[in-house]
């Protein structure tokens, strides 16, 4: 009996990564809903969100086990300088461009790293991942297509989320090699988000002129974002990305767009047709495929190199 429950929660444990990453999508899928109600411009929208979030962060870092570490802030900068980058570009693509058009290039971060994976992280990519990435990936193009004659798109919004693509993409990495070297994960997502606000704040004393202008009902706005995308999002999948394959981890972010979409309609009025809802029930249903895979995988742990993970160390 004794042992019939350990194997059940060893189970459960082994879980718990894959349903972090999947609970990260859900909070980030809300992000864009947040910028765009927003009443001021995106870089002083990001600066609010990002200092706002510093401390949020380090208070969570400090209350399960981290410190602050010269080391690891220093180890840092690269992944919080193009996650700063990022930052600015993808909310000036959610306030430039449509949600739909924002999420789906931004949904391109897997086609990058999946081109990466193998050769970085020395992941075994399977065909299964790749078929079922290639339909999920098909149903976002399905959705923004079927939907490109709303008329509130415009290029210069998609160039902005073509930079954000870029930037994330590289941030993603660099966090999944920090986290795999055994650092702290709040401690490093609280490091790389000081470190991004320190990109961001020049830009923004430069560029913004409503810093001074922010309503309480932004500020309201900026909570959602450091409690959803921030501490569920970004803390969940920077704790997860040491024990979840980046392959699978980037892949499961194309649920972000559906979300998005659906969110936009709900709240926006962005409209959605018939090819659209379909599209974004292949895309859910390619990824919970995916998810369910990678969680009957993970429960043979001793069958598979990746599952056994350094605890983290650096910074705790």
């Amino acid at each position: 009996m004794n042992l019939a429950v350990g194997a059940a929660l060893h189970r459960h444990r082994t879980q718990l990564p894959l349903i972090a990453v999947c609970l990260a999508v859900t909070a980030w899928g809300s992000g864009p809903l947040w910028v765009r109600a927003a009443s001021v411009d995106s870089a002083t929208f990001a600066f609010y969100r990002l200092w706002c979030a510093v401390p949020v962060m380090w208070a969570v870092a400090y209350a399960s086990g981290g410190r602050f570490s010269t080391d690891v802030l220093r180890r840092s900068i690269p992944a919080g300088a193009t996650f700063g980058i990022s930052f600015l570009l993808g909310f000036a693509s959610f306030r430039s461009t449509s949600i739909a058009n924002a999420t789906l290039i931004a949904a391109l971060t897997p086609v990058v790293i999946l081109l990466l994976a193998k050769r970085l992280f020395a992941e075994t990519i399977t065909r299964g991942l790749l078929g079922l990435a290639a339909v999920a990936l098909s149903g976002v193009v399905l959705v923004v297509l079927a939907g490109s004659n709303s008329g509130t798109s415009s290029l210069r919004g998609d160039l902005f989320a073509f930079g954000n693509l870029l930037f994330f993409s590289t941030y993603f990495m660099l966090g999944k090699q920090l986290r795999s070297a055994g650092i702290h994960s709040w401690t490093l997502i609280a490091s790389i988000f000081t470190v991004a606000g320190v990109v961001v704040t020049p830009y923004t004393l430069i560029v913004a002129d409503d810093l001074g202008a922010v309503q309480p009902r932004d500020l309201l706005l900026v909570g959602g974002m450091i409690l959803g995308p921030g501490l569920v999002g970004h803390g969940l999948m920077t704790w997860a990305q040491a024990e979840v394959d980046i392959s699978v981890s980037s892949v499961l972010t194309l649920g972000n767009a559906p979300l998005s979409m659906v969110g936009a309609w709900v709240f926006f009025g962005q409209s959605l047709n018939l090819l659209q809802i379909l599209g974004i029930g292949g895309v859910i249903a390619s990824l919970a495929a995916i998810a369910f895979a990678q969680a009957k995988r993970r429960r043979f742990p001793a069958q598979t190199a990746a599952s056994v993970i350094e605890p983290d160390t650096i910074g705790a």
